[in-house]
C-alpha cells in the first residue's frame, strides 16, 4: 500500500489513512487532506487488462456525480489521477466518507416505523438518476450509503448506462457479460441480449424493500412476506411482487408510480384499519361514578355570625357545578318565606344565608329535608348528561365511519 501513500488532484493533497474496501476493479481509502479533513478515496485500478471502457465508466460516474446537487446521490468532490509502478494513470475521485451502508442498517435492529422514511430517500435518489436518463443497474445495500443521522445516498454509478448510445454500445460488445451483482440482479440482466432500463432498478428496489422488513431476499415465488414479520405493513407485499415481476412489463414503470403505489396502498391499510376499529368502538357506559352520589352530601355543622348575623351551614364535602345547579333549580320544597334554596351562597362546603337568631333552627330543618331531593335531582342531571355525551359519541362515531367509507371508496374507484 505504500505507493499510494498521497493522492494529488489540482487544489488538494490526500494522505492515506486506511482502507476502507477492496474489489476486483478498484478500492476505496479513508484519506485527510491537508486541512485534516477526512473523506473516502475512490481509485480504478488501471493496468495492461483495463479495458477503455472501464475508463469510460469510471469517467462517466464521476461527471455525473460531480455535477449532481441531489441530497440522495453520492456527491463527488474532487478528482484526479496517480501513476501506478508500471507507469499506467489510475484516475481516482474523492467523496464524503460515510459510517454505514444500507447493508448494516438492514444486519442492525432497524424501527419498523422508520423503513419507508429510509426507503423514500432512496426512491428519491434512484428517480434523480433516472430523470437525468441515467439507469444505476447495480442496486444493492453495499452500493447505498448512510450515516448515523440517516442520511440515505445512492453511490457506485460504475455500471450505470448514462445515455441509449452507451446501452447499445454495451450490448453490442460485451453480450456476455454480467455486471451486476447476481443476487439482485434483474432477469434481463442473467440472460444474453437482455436490455436493461429504468424497470431494472426497480426490480432490484423491489428485493431491498422486502429484505429492509424480512432480512430475507426473494428467491423465486415461495419467499418471506413482509405480513409475515409486521401485519401492518402487509400490504407492501402486494407492491413487492409487482416490482419484482419478471417480465418488465409488469413492474411499474417509473419511480413515480412506486411512490404513488405505496401512498394509495399505505392510504387505503390506514383507512381499513380505523374503519375496523370504528366498528368495534365501545359506546361509553351510562354508569355513573360520582362520589356525591356514593356518598350523598350531608348537614354537619352550622356557624353564626352575631354581627352580620350570617347562618354558615358547614357541609360534608365540597359541592360542584351540577350539584350547586340541582340545589337552587330544586322546585317542591318547604321552607320560611325567603329563605328557599335560590337565596343561598353556595361555596366550597358551605351554604350561607342571612338569618335572625329565632329563624336559625328552622332554616337548619327545613335544609336537611330538602337534601335527600337534591341529591335524586342531581343524579337525574349527572343521566342526561351522560346520556348526551353517550349520543353525541355515538353520531361521532358514525359520521366518522361513513368519512372513512366514502375516503376508502374513493381510493379502490379512482385511477389517475
Amino acid at each position: 500500500m505504500a505507493k499510494f501513500n498521497q493522492f494529488d488532484s489540482m487544489d488538494n493533497t490526500y494522505l492515506y489513512k486506511g482502507i476502507i474496501s477492496e474489489g476486483g476493479a478498484g478500492r476505496i481509502f479513508r484519506v485527510e487532506d491537508s486541512e485534516g479533513k477526512e473523506y473516502a478515496l475512490k481509485l480504478l485500478k488501471v493496468d495492461e487488462r483495463t479495458s477503455r471502457e472501464s475508463l469510460k465508466r469510471f469517467k462517466n460516474e464521476t461527471n455525473f456525480c460531480i455535477n449532481s446537487i441531489h441530497p440522495n446521490i453520492v456527491k463527488i468532490l474532487d478528482r484526479g489521477f496517480i501513476k501506478t509502478e508500471d507507469g499506467f494513470k489510475s484516475p481516482f475521485y474523492v467523496m464524503p466518507i460515510y459510517s454505514l451502508t444500507l447493508r448494516s442498517v438492514i444486519n442492525s435492529r432497524i424501527d419498523h416505523e422508520k423503513i419507508l422514511d429510509i426507503y423514500s430517500k432512496i426512491l428519491n435518489g434512484v428517480e434523480a438518476a433516472h430523470l437525468k436518463h441515467v439507469t444505476h443497474r447495480d442496486l444493492k445495500p453495499e452500493n447505498i450509503l448512510c450515516d448515523e443521522k440517516e442520511n440515505i445516498v445512492i453511490a457506485d454509478f460504475g455500471i450505470a448506462h448514462f445515455t441509449e448510445a452507451d446501452l447499445y454500445t454495451l450490448i453490442e460488445t460485451k453480450k456476455s457479460t454480467r455486471l451486476a451483482n447476481f443476487v439482485y440482479a434483474a432477469p434481463e440482466q442473467k440472460i444474453r441480449d437482455g436490455i436493461t432500463d429504468r424497470r431494472t432498478d426497480i426490480f432490484s428496489l423491489g428485493l431491498i424493500l422486502n429484505e429492509l422488513f424480512t432480512k430475507e431476499v426473494p428467491q423465486g415465488s415461495n419467499y418471506k412476506l413482509i405480513k409475515s414479520v409486521i401485519d401492518s405493513y402487509g400490504y407492501l407485499d402486494e407492491i413487492v411482487e409487482k416490482m419484482i415481476s419478471q417480465s418488465k412489463e409488469n413492474r411499474p414503470s417509473s419511480i413515480a408510480e412506486v411512490k404513488k403505489l405505496i401512498n394509495e396502498r399505505s392510504d387505503l391499510f390506514i383507512t381499513s384499519q380505523r374503519i375496523s376499529e370504528v366498528d368495534g368502538s365501545v359506546i361509553p357506559s351510562s354508569e355513573i361514578s360520582d362520589p356525591i352520589l356514593t356518598e350523598p352530601i350531608k348537614l354537619v355543622d352550622r356557624l353564626w355570625d352575631e354581627k352580620s348575623e350570617i347562618l354558615t351551614l358547614v357541609l360534608s364535602k365540597s359541592i360542584n357545578d351540577d350539584w350547586k345547579e340541582a340545589f337552587i333549580t330544586l322546585g317542591n320544597y318547604h321552607s320560611i318565606l325567603g329563605k328557599g334554596p335560590d337565596k343561598f351562597e353556595l361555596k366550597g362546603n358551605t351554604a350561607k344565608i342571612r338569618a335572625d337568631e329565632n329563624e336559625i333552627q328552622s332554616i337548619i330543618d327545613y335544609f336537611k329535608t330538602w337534601l335527600p331531593s337534591v341529591s335524586l335531582r342531581y343524579r337525574t342531571i349527572l343521566e342526561s348528561k351522560n346520556q348526551a355525551k353517550e349520543e353525541a359519541y355515538r353520531r361521532q362515531i358514525e359520521e366518522e365511519k361513513e368519512r372513512l367509507l366514502k375516503k376508502k371508496r374513493v381510493i379502490e374507484n379512482t385511477h389517475i
